[in-house]
């Protein structure tokens, strides 16, 4: 586990030159606000004039978020990171917020960011709880490889996350998995998917017994880096409106691992911003 500490030990090391920050490293810091209290970071990475906020229940702006911490709301918040993508212009962050806060009901986050100029301007983020055990496989919702290579992988990777999922849960063709993934290879983080192909094909044949299908309507973005991607879809699940983020890892031009986010998203009359999921 890359753990706060960690990264907030290499935040201060690299703050003699900040120049050299690089973007995942400030999402980083920005982060650790809520875990420390103090909103200097936010107030130093975010751009003040411009915030564009994806996240329903915030307005737009720096404001209302720096605001909130500084209030002392999310007193006793720890804020572990596990994971980090830094792709051009965005950032990536896989994170575990627990601690007094939210004790009852930790909670794994993916948030992303866009920059421009050095600041960030723009947020998206999708959130699901914590399960209270390992998967039928043993895997937990956020263990698994964390050290980033073959950075020189990185297009092909971006482009084989891509068609990954379109091809398997966009288009529904499942029978093309084994394009992307080998059987053996495949580590499922779902709380509820085992590891595999068999694993895979099992859930959603559960799913359909229930009578819960679902759905994938369209792919919003993809970020990647080295082994890592995340490709942030939007569908459906069990008829309700979905917002899907697909953390993937590959290797030998394969996806490897899985850690996925799935979350509801609420209707627009919820909305505290007009800008949308994303």
């Amino acid at each position: 586990m890359l753990s706060a500490a960690i990264f907030a030990f290499s935040i201060g090391h690299a703050s003699a030159d900040e120049s050299k920050l690089s973007n995942a490293e400030k999402a980083v810091a920005v982060l650790q606000s809520f875990q420390s209290g103090d909103a200097a970071a936010m107030k130093k990475y975010v751009n003040p004039d411009k915030y564009i906020q994806h996240n329903p229940y915030f307005p737009d702006g720096i404001g209302p978020v720096a605001g909130t911490v500084d209030s002392g709301a999310f007193k006793g918040t720890l804020v572990n990171n596990y994971r980090t993508i830094s792709d051009g212009d965005f950032a990536v962050v896989q994170s575990l917020y627990s601690g007094a806060w939210n004790k009852k009901s930790p909670l794994v986050v993916i948030d992303v960011f866009r920059f421009e100029d050095g600041l960030i301007v723009e947020h998206w983020d999708n959130m699901m709880a914590l399960a209270s055990k390992p998967n039928p496989s043993g895997n937990t919702q956020l263990d698994g490889v964390t050290a980033l290579t073959d950075i020189d992988k990185t297009d092909a990777n971006r482009t084989m996350a891509k068609n990954y999922i379109d091809t398997v849960l966009v288009k529904g063709q499942i029978d093309k998995i084994g394009d992307f993934v080998k059987d053996n290879e495949y580590i499922q983080h779902h709380p509820d998917i085992a590891n595999g192909v068999s694993g895979l094909k099992a859930a959603l044949g559960a799913f359909a017994k229930k009578g819960i299908v679902m759905e994938y309507d369209k792919i919003h973005a993809v970020h990647a880096q080295g082994s890592f991607a995340l490709v942030m879809s939007e569908g459906k699940f069990g008829g309700k409106h979905y917002a899907y983020f697909d953390f993937l890892g590959l290797s030998g031009g394969h996806v490897n691992q899985h850690w996925g986010i799935m979350a509801p998203i609420p209707p627009k009359s919820d909305w505290k911003n007009s800008n949308g999921k994303f």
